[in-house]
């Protein structure tokens, strides 16, 4: 039998050329870390929660969140590939959790709860000027003290001079002027009672004259006045039943003639008339599509001729009409971008 280990002495030559050839064996890829994992939260019925991540790798992370437990990827959450997820909104208790991907290895984070805070079904009194039948109490006869509307409602938006409210089942009922189509019924009459409008609705905003609603699906929906193209359908035609406008939206809020709305990616939109640098930008044509502004924003907030935004790290975001000093900059000065005013913020509301 011959010695085998001439064989052998030639494969470890060939083996010490390669490496003082420069090719050395490739580093084992390691999975990402997730450094900051998703918090629970706990919300109001139809608002929606807000899960953030922070994770480390050695290339580019990309993410993917998911409803339900912690491995099972049977319902992502469309449009949720960033670190931020924004739901949309919640009227009832679930649970997400986030899958980071770097160079083909990925890391789950644990399961995070959002948990809603049960409450009562709610009775809706109104007062006040109802020239239009905006107090739904079937007459336009002005209120001086509360009148009994409806009861069995979870969540209701009033505007200039019309009104929405969503009962328990979903269900959006309108009431008051409807002269843009605002009350999204198919006509231009106004109601003194309400009359119902649209089925599996999650929360509702009411501007000046227009109305937009989202679903439970995370679909956005508009009617009424379109005349700056505020309803964001791309036309300026006045809508008076529902047109839908955009999908994974998680809040919306309306202001004069334009309106604002956050996707569950966490970025801020904007459409209608571009006032006083309303869209953090200075535009000189309105805008009848909606035109990203913002990114990492949980909540916004729309004005008459400004708007407000809170970020995901608590920071306070102005822009547009500021004449009276309403943003607390310390100037009168209008903004065309966003100027921070604040830290350490949970909520806004502009006037």
């Amino acid at each position: 039998m011959k010695p085998r280990f001439g064989g052998m002495l030639v494969f470890a030559v060939l083996w010490l050329l390669c490496v003082a050839g420069g090719t050395a064996p490739a580093h084992a890829q390691t999975a990402p870390v997730i450094t900051n994992a998703p918090a629970s939260i706990t919300r109001a019925p139809g608002e929606s929660g807000v899960f953030s991540v922070t994770a480390t790798g050695t290339g580019s992370l990309t993410y993917q969140w998911y409803r339900g437990e912690s491995g099972d990827v049977s319902a992502p959450v469309q449009g949720a590939t960033g670190p931020l997820l924004v739901t949309l909104p919640l009227r009832a208790d679930a649970r997400f959790w986030v899958r980071v991907t770097d160079s083909g290895l990925s890391v789950d984070s644990l399961t995070a709860s959002a948990t809603i805070a049960q409450s009562e079904p709610l009775a809706l009194f109104a007062m006040g000027e109802n020239s239009k039948g905006q107090l739904g109490d079937g007459s336009t006869t002005n209120r001086a003290s509360p009148v009994l509307t409806t009861t069995g409602i979870v969540s209701f938006s009033a505007g200039s001079s019309h009104a929405l409210f969503i009962r328990l089942d979903g269900s959006l009922w309108a009431m008051g002027s409807n002269d843009s189509g605002q009350l999204g019924d198919g006509s231009t009459t106004d109601r003194t009672t309400p009359v119902q409008v649209a089925t599996g609705v999650a929360s509702v905003a009411v501007g000046t004259s227009q109305t937009l609603f989202i679903k439970t699906d995370g679909s956005l929906w508009a009617m009424g006045y379109n005349g700056s193209g505020g309803l964001g359908d791309g036309s300026t035609t006045n809508r008076n039943t529902p047109v839908q406008v955009a999908t994974d939206v998680a809040s919306v809020s309306a202001g004069k003639g334009f309106t604002h709305f956050i996707k569950t990616d966490g970025s801020l939109w904007a459409m209608g008339i571009y006032g006083s640098g309303v869209f953090g930008e200075d535009y000189t044509t309105n805008r009848s599509t909606p035109v990203q502004i913002a990114t990492d924003v949980a909540s916004v907030s729309a004005g008459s001729c400004r708007s407000l935004f809170v970020k995901t790290d608590g920071s306070l975001w102005a822009m547009g009409y500021n004449a009276s000093g309403q943003f607390g900059d310390g100037s009168t000065a209008y903004r065309t971008t966003p100027a921070q005013v604040a830290t350490g913020v949970a909520s806004v509301s502009a006037g």
